[in-house]
């Protein structure tokens, strides 16, 4: 026989299955009210119930005052107590006022302490994290990275077998490192040779950095604008004229 279930009655055998105790952990945690609150928002509210609290505590003190002044119940035998109670209410309200003034202060300088770390965080990450120019690009030059980033792309690149790549790298790193002692002024427009007739106006100071220079542009050129193959022993080559730059240094 067939059987014949409604739309209500599977709901609700489903409601009743999935209620179990074996799929709670299945379940969606209902989000705690204090949690997603936050700190911030929890201690907010405290400073406005402080203030509504103070508030209403003077209010009433002024209306006790004006009835006083009114005379209602100013005859009465206990009068010296009524004052003695307003009294007690009035220092009572304005304590609540101090509180409530100090607590807002309080919070106001917080948010705003917080917020400004938060703006200098985020400032930081963005100065620390820059994106990497694309090597591949014409349009990338050696002032892009410091000499130190050159170096560690090239390193890399190598150590994925990129070595057409590496090479580049490791030659913006060499322009990099003659522009930060001042023997080059790094330009889009220039070419090679025009860098290594400004390292040659420098010869007189650093005559042994010309020959390593020279030797890399002559590499890289062969390899990125010819069709020699880039190589293991290139780079390797290269690598070593790099660190040949470094020598005398302390002269400039």
């Amino acid at each position: 026989p067939r059987l014949t279930v409604s739309a209500a009655q599977l709901d609700a055998a489903l409601e009743r299955e999935l209620g179990a105790s074996r799929y709670a952990w299945r379940l969606p945690r209902s989000p705690r009210p204090e949690a997603e609150a936050g700190i911030v928002t929890a201690f907010l509210r405290i400073v406005a119930e402080t203030i509504r609290d103070g508030l209403k505590a003077a209010w009433q003190w002024i209306e006790k005052v004006l009835d006083w002044l009114r005379g209602d119940g100013h005859d009465s035998p206990s009068a010296p107590a009524r004052k003695l109670s307003d009294i007690g209410t009035f220092l009572r309200g304005a304590l609540y006022l101090v509180m409530g003034v100090l607590v807002s202060i309080t919070a106001v300088l917080l948010w705003r302490a917080c917020s400004e770390r938060s703006a200098l965080s985020k400032a930081a990450s963005a100065t620390v994290v820059r994106a990497a120019p694309d090597i591949e690009d014409e349009a990338t030059g050696p002032e892009q990275l410091p000499e130190n980033e050159w170096l560690s792309m090239a390193h890399d690149l190598g150590a994925k077998g990129e070595y057409r790549l590496a090479l580049r790298a490791l030659f913006l790193a060499c322009l990099a490192h003659l522009s930060k002692r001042g023997l080059i002024q790094v330009a889009r427009f220039k070419s090679n040779l025009e860098y290594r007739r400004e390292l040659e106006r420098h010869a007189h100071a650093c005559p042994e950095l010309l020959a390593p220079f020279s030797e890399n542009v002559g590499i890289y050129e062969a390899v990125w604008y010819g069709a020699h193959e880039a190589t293991h022993e290139l780079l390797m080559r290269a690598a070593e004229n790099q660190e040949r730059l470094n020598v005398g240094e302390q002269h400039i």
